[in-house]
């Protein structure tokens, strides 16, 4: 015989009082994983005409969305644990209800474990019953297997954690209120407090420090969450979510294992200070703002410090970067947020007019910070590495990185981001050339930058310490040509900088077919004949300049292709650039009959159509916005020919150093072989020809 008193008879009686929150559980979840299976499954027949392992990679990806470890489930599981324990600790909302409560023998601590055990008992069940019937469903079309049953059963155990992880915040927020309002406020805030600081970090730093890079490894370390159990659980699934669609699931699962550790570690510790608020706080709390009245100051300073940072940044962007404004927004900020803070704490207009106290401890803080930012306090804006303390240096240079240095694929042959993995690999001994151009960065005035059009790029320091140090520099590619050859034609740079150089390239090149593409034609060379030509052109790339770089627009793309080993329908490509000094490169091609250089025949051509800014001026030809455009119409043949040398494809140019595009372009049409058609031209900045200039003035 089961007594009364029984903790069994309590998650009963207590799973009587809310039995609308397991029925909305699976009834959302319901819809969730089985029917989204079922739709899932039935998509797929669509691609029974694919190869079987392209069948295969796209049913993971269905399958990963639907079951897996999914960003969207974890979502849900974070809301449902917030809303059972608003729920189920509700009723602290109603002095009535707790009179009631505490009336029964049932002691604090008895109730606490009995709410917090039936809330995860409610998840847990509905959670695992929609998704094995997912599973089952999978199964019966034929897909599933013990790798996946237990990939499934995983997903339910990390999705599980993440309820938990919602609900110790929401505890947390509920123990600290007195009403339902105040509590969903303050459950979104203490749950996404971290990520509010990191973004204004982020962006104080981006705004007010001009060399400010977002590649130090301390952002990726801060952005995995350290004291928010939600932000942590949806991160950590984010990262399973990509690592089971590229099949690296098993590692990334023993990458994450130390922050599932610390995120059940924090679900504990948001679960004891709320048991701990449980028992202490007065009964008198049910239907006021905050439960205790000793936190207000300290809760009303946290809030309004990062409100008034955000003011004061949002006036600064919207003031064009006005000092002024930025002062306005700190005043501003500071004064709203106190207001509505005490409206809240009070329910009471005249409470503005109180406790301005904490409003002027939290006012001397923010202004602390601005002035760290604004002024450089921390250093990190005028940091330049000493040479001595620097073991290896990186440099990349700013503009569409994925033409400039070609594209980079991991031994899975899964895309990397270019810039940050060229940063990685680069290893460059000459770390005096580097700190070099830093310092002259340094030394430049914000409007110098502006003013002369100077391009950014970014360097790393590898420091003897063992550190890595990054930050944007501004380079002027003419008064900086020397030290920018010096890097740019040493061995270190170029195997870094393009992957064209690595072992894996050389290795794979064998299975790459090539094709050239120039000014108005694409040629796709044999591939018997590719191993010569990565020869060829690997040494014409190795002895190219930065002036080529910088002066000339190439005057075709080679582009090296391989299809997916599984012969589905991937292709990986890599595109570099050919210019004309590439002799060697240009002969091969031409001697399997593809032209290398080609030009607009003037013959052919009617007229061009130049259009752009309705007036013509040297220091506005690159502008964002003109009131109004104009065009002008050339039909004199050695008009043609003059604008015909300084226009360029789209395409060529974005493979330039300084594919900087003037505002005016240019329409070409031809009249020949009895078709009439046009085809879309640009200009360079700062190169028009002066027939156009002379018709635009």
């Amino acid at each position: 015989m089961i007594s009364k008193n029984s903790f069994l008879v309590k998650l009963y009686e207590n799973i009587k009082r809310r039995i609308w929150l397991p029925f909305l559980m699976l009834i959302v979840q319901l819809f969730e994983f089985p029917v989204a299976a079922t739709i899932a499954m039935n998509q797929l027949r669509e691609y029974t005409m694919m190869a079987p392992e392209a069948l295969e990679r796209e049913m993971r990806y269905s399958l990963e969305i639907v079951l897996g470890f999914s960003p969207v489930s974890a979502i849900i599981a974070i809301i449902f644990g917030v809303l059972a324990a608003i729920q189920g600790f509700g009723y602290l909302y109603s002095r009535k209800k707790v009179d009631l409560y505490h009336s029964v023998p049932v002691t604090k601590k008895s109730r606490f474990g009995v709410i917090c055990l039936n809330s995860l008992l409610c998840f847990a069940v509905t959670h695992a019953i929609c998704e094995m019937l997912g599973a089952v469903i999978v199964a019966g079309f034929g897909h599933g297997d013990l790798g996946f049953f237990t990939h499934v059963l995983i997903a339910v155990l990390l999705n599980c954690i993440s309820f938990l992880a919602g609900f110790a915040v929401a505890a947390v927020g509920v123990m600290l209120t007195g009403n339902l309002v105040v509590t969903v406020l303050g459950t979104a805030v203490i749950g996404t407090y971290e990520a509010i600081y990191y973004v204004l970090l982020f962006g104080e730093m981006r705004l007010f420090f001009e060399h400010y890079s977002g590649y130090s490894p301390l952002f990726t370390w801060l952005t995995k969450f350290w004291i928010s159990p939600g932000l942590l659980a949806f991160r950590i699934m984010v990262d399973l979510y990509g690592a089971a669609l590229e099949m690296t699931c098993c590692k990334e699962m023993l990458a994450q294992a130390g922050y599932i550790l610390w995120l059940l570690v924090l679900i504990v510790l948001y679960l004891a200070a709320a048991y701990v608020l449980y028992h202490i706080r007065p009964s008198e709390a049910a239907g006021k703002a905050m439960a205790f009245s000793k936190s207000k100051p300290w809760i009303k300073v946290f809030i309004m410090i990062p409100m008034s940072l955000a003011f004061s940044c949002l006036f600064y962007i919207l003031a064009s970067n006005t000092m002024g404004f930025l002062i306005f927004g700190i005043g501003a900020g500071i004064l709203l947020s106190h207001m509505l803070i005490e409206i809240i704490y009070e329910f009471d207009v005249r409470a503005v007019f109180h406790h301005w106290i904490g409003t002027g401890i939290a006012s001397m803080i923010t202004v602390v910070i601005i002035c760290a930012f604004v002024f450089d306090l921390t250093g990190y804006d005028s940091y330049v590495a000493d040479p001595a303390e620097v073991e290896s240096a990186a440099l990349t240079l700013a503009g569409n990185t994925d033409t400039l240095y070609g594209s980079f694929y991991d031994e899975d042959m899964s895309w990397m981001p270019v810039e940050e993995t060229i940063l990685n690999r680069m290893t460059v001994s000459d770390v005096s050339a580097i700190c070099t151009l830093a310092e002259n960065s340094l030394m430049l005035e914000e409007e110098t930058v502006d003013q002369k059009g100077m391009y950014p790029g970014t360097v790393k320091y590898h420091l003897k310490n063992g550190k890595d140090v990054y930050r944007t520099i501004y380079l002027d590619y003419n008064e900086q040509e020397e030290l920018l050859n010096r890097i740019f034609t040493s061995e270190e740079y170029y195997t870094a900088a393009y992957q064209l150089f690595s072992e894996d390239f050389e290795e794979n090149i064998s299975a790459m077919s090539y094709r050239y593409s120039s000014m108005r034609e694409t040629s796709q060379g044999q591939t018997t004949d590719v191993d010569q030509l990565y020869e060829v052109y690997r040494a014409d790339l190795a002895n190219r300049s930065f002036q080529e770089l910088r002066d000339e627009v190439p005057c075709g793309v080679i582009t090296f292709a391989m299809k997916s080993k599984d012969q589905n329908d991937d292709l990986w490509d890599w595109s570099y650039p050919v210019y004309v000094d590439f002799t060697e490169t240009r002969a091969f091609l031409e001697s399997k009959g593809i032209v290398t250089v080609t030009t607009l025949n003037t013959e052919e051509i009617n007229k061009i159509e130049v259009f752009g800014p309705d007036t013509y001026t040297e220091d506005q030809e690159y502008a964002d916005n003109y009131s109004t455009w104009e065009e002008w119409e050339f039909t004199d043949p050695s008009e043609i020919t003059e604008i015909a040398d300084y226009i360029y494809s789209d395409y060529l140019m974005q493979y330039s150093l300084l594919g900087r595009t003037s505002a005016y372009y240019a329409n070409v049409y031809y009249e020949g072989k009895g078709e009439k058609y046009s085809d879309y031209y640009s200009f360079r900045y700062g190169k028009l020809p002066k027939v156009a200039i002379e018709k635009m003035k």
